[in-house]
């Protein structure tokens, strides 16, 4: 079901492997927003696999662990591997589309932080979901966001854990971010409230719409807000 056969046992815990970025191989947008980095981390477990006929495996690939000391040793010696690290699978109608990754990609960013393994996860979430995504929010810090439908209304639910305790719970200071670009996508095209409403702080904020899409612009945001877009009862012809 996945386009992957096992090939051997895991392998791991690797130290210094990297991942080689194959740009030109880039069937699926996966490294969409990573056009100038030709080499990242590797995760520090592994699978090897053998891809089915029809996955693609060669977008990202396995570069093995080398020595990191002495500095006159810190070297590749093999290079790139070859062996995928994230396997690739789009069946036919309604087979749907998989993604499915070698080694421990979420652990990983979990441990490091890596930014480029943020953008791949994300890149193979859209990939395998395209045009699923109920609703988007852009601007600065780290924001968590929850869509919600209810009977006359869509919300977005946004937590602000852009600060140096986020992982450390308790937080000692709340940290406010810059302004939160929260965008929905409406259904059966109904019609939007010129104005959505802040249900924590009690604003309101206009409303754009762009097709199936509407958006309302959040100045700032310190800890928690909803913002909620009301529907109304007539569809649009």
């Amino acid at each position: 079901m996945l386009g992957v056969t096992q090939r051997g046992p895991i392998i791991g815990p690797l130290t210094h492997a990297y991942a080689q970025l194959h740009h030109d191989r880039d069937q699926h947008g996966l490294l969409t927003g990573l056009e100038e980095t030709e080499v990242t981390l590797g995760t520090d477990y592994f699978v090897p696999v053998q891809p089915a006929a029809g996955t693609h495996g060669t977008t990202l690939t396995l570069i093995p662990p080398y020595p990191t000391y002495p500095p006159e040793e810190a070297f590749t010696r093999t290079g790139d591997s070859g062996l995928p690290l994230v396997l690739l699978t789009e069946g036919g109608a309604g087979a749907g589309r998989r993604v499915f990754w070698t080694g421990n990609v979420d652990a990983f960013f979990m441990a490091t932080n890596a930014p480029d393994f943020s953008r791949l996860l994300r890149n193979s979430i859209e990939w395998a979901f395209p045009g699923e995504q109920p609703a988007q929010v852009s601007g600065p810090g780290l924001i968590e966001m929850h869509p919600y439908r209810q009977a006359q209304n869509l919300q977005v639910h946004l937590v602000n854990f852009t600060n140096p305790d986020t992982w450390r719970a308790p937080v000692h200071d709340l940290l406010p971010v810059g302004q939160q670009t929260v965008r929905v996508r409406v259904p059966n095209n109904a019609s939007v409230a010129p104005e959505a409403r802040c249900l924590v702080s009690g604003r309101t904020l206009p409303v754009a719409r762009s097709g199936q899409w509407v958006e309302a612009v959040l100045p700032e945001l310190l800890d928690h807000e909803i913002v909620a877009f009301d529907l109304a009862e007539q569809t649009r012809q």
